[in-house]
């Protein structure tokens, strides 16, 4: 298995006490592989297409390169070749989604998992670098076409200047500094936004997981406002993102008469930036979906303001891997065995459900529960995707219902990782 770290193309790496798996590959008997890749300005800078251009992607090569080389020596490793499931979450569930929908990359690997990728971020083109291209080269005392003076500073000046860059990038168009640096479409490496890229697939996709956390955006909205957000402030911030679109957002996502707001507008980026058009993807594409909702008993793992008692981005990690194995309860072990069970059963025989995991846990005297899965973020509630015993069960699709159907009339067949396809399924526990 071939772990991307995430961390906005420009944060974090491998050596993060949440990837220590040492549990995760003793007790599940694969070999775990993390790979590092270049990030950030050293990463992703592009100023063009020409011979003295930055032509971009630095990262995402380097990710080709060592997943190349893995295929090439993980025998020597205790690995097969032929097994290899590439798994990212994030940036890196971006990339694994990259080199997913790319036929050079076919070879390389036999499945794949995709954890909380925030597909509406677009990435860049050329044209759109062009302005932290401009801002990073007044930093470093360079012009845009002089490379030499780029290539000559020091990591550390880079650094100084990409930091920043990033305060300076001050736009209403907020994908676009969630990640300021990342990809760009340069019809060789990368050839569009990736959900153009699985509605135009010309080859068999290889078989997939897919999914998120229930409050992805929890963190990074009590990030930006660390102070409440009221009504008003919630319409105004609706109206400078979405425009006239906010008019009919607004409708399904009306703030309260007072209070603080930040939950709710959390509740939208969510839906926005990563359950919306996971679903989209995952209607093209996926084997099992699912929506990842235990919550960590202290704050996220990105220490995000906000995150204690609720299930933020990233939070599935340290389950996933099994790494704070010795602060958990009895109830975190069981969901940490659970999760890592189900993602290396699937990368070994592409089934995730434990045979030796079963929990009785749906009632039978079930309402009927509608799903909307139009992805326009008109979407009641982000927790009807999962209904579950205490957070410990979550629902999977082998396909993903599409507009709005009864679950008591659904002809698509549906299971629980850890309960038979025949169940059904309830709207209340």
């Amino acid at each position: 298995m071939i772990f991307i770290p995430g961390g906005n193309f420009q944060f974090l790496d491998a050596s993060l006490v949440i990837y220590e798996a040492d549990r995760f590959v003793n007790t599940t008997n694969v070999v775990c592989v993390f790979i590092q890749y270049r990030l950030g300005v050293l990463g992703f800078l592009a100023t063009g297409t020409g011979p003295n251009d930055l032509k971009g992607n630095y990262g995402i090569l380097d990710q080709r390169l060592a997943i190349a080389w893995i295929k090439s020596n993980i025998d020597a490793f205790g690995g097969d070749p032929n097994q290899i499931t590439l798994f990212g979450q994030s940036a890196g569930a971006q990339s694994t989604a990259l080199h997913y929908l790319t036929s050079d990359m076919q070879s390389f690997f036999q499945a794949a998992i995709i954890e909380s990728s925030p597909m509406s971020v677009p990435f860049r083109t050329y044209a759109e670098y062009i302005t932290p291209t401009v801002l990073l080269a007044e930093k470093l005392n360079c012009t845009i076409g002089d490379l030499t003076c780029f290539r000559t500073a020091s990591y550390q000046d880079i650094i100084i200047a990409q930091t920043a860059v990033n305060s300076m990038l001050t736009s209403w168009k907020v994908l676009f500094f969630f990640e300021p640096w990342l990809p760009v479409i340069d019809n060789m490496i990368v050839h569009d936004q990736l959900l153009e890229m699985v509605s135009n697939v010309s080859f068999t996709l290889k078989p997939l997981i897919i999914g998120t956390v229930t409050e992805e955006a929890l963190g990074f909205i009590y990030g930006i406002w660390s102070t409440p957000v009221s009504p008003r402030l919630y319409a105004e911030i609706g109206v400078a993102i979405f425009g006239t679109k906010f008019l009919k957002i607004i409708e399904r996502y009306p703030p309260e008469r007072s209070g603080d707001q930040r939950s709710l507008l959390a509740r939208l980026a969510t839906q926005w930036v990563f359950a919306c058009p996971t679903r989209v993807f995952a209607r093209k594409t996926a084997t099992y979906s699912y929506v990842f909702g235990y919550p960590l008993q202290t704050n996220g793992t990105m220490n995000s303001s906000g995150c204690d008692g609720h299930t933020c981005h990233g939070d599935e990690l340290v389950f996933l891997f099994e790494s704070f194995w010795a602060n958990f309860t009895d109830t975190d072990r069981y969901i940490s065995q659970t999760l890592a069970t189900y993602w290396t059963n699937y990368a070994k025989i592409i089934n995730s459900n434990p045979l030796s995991l079963y929990h009785d846990c749906f009632q039978t005297n079930c309402k009927t529960l509608r799903y909307d899965l139009f992805c326009n973020l008109i979407y009641d509630n982000p927790n009807q995707l999962l209904q579950s015993c205490n957070g410990q069960v979550y629902l999977t699709f082998n396909k993903i219902m599409s507009q709005s159907t009864p679950i008591n009339k659904l002809e698509y067949n549906y299971r629980s990782f850890t309960y038979a396809s025949t169940t059904p399924l309830c709207d209340t526990i």
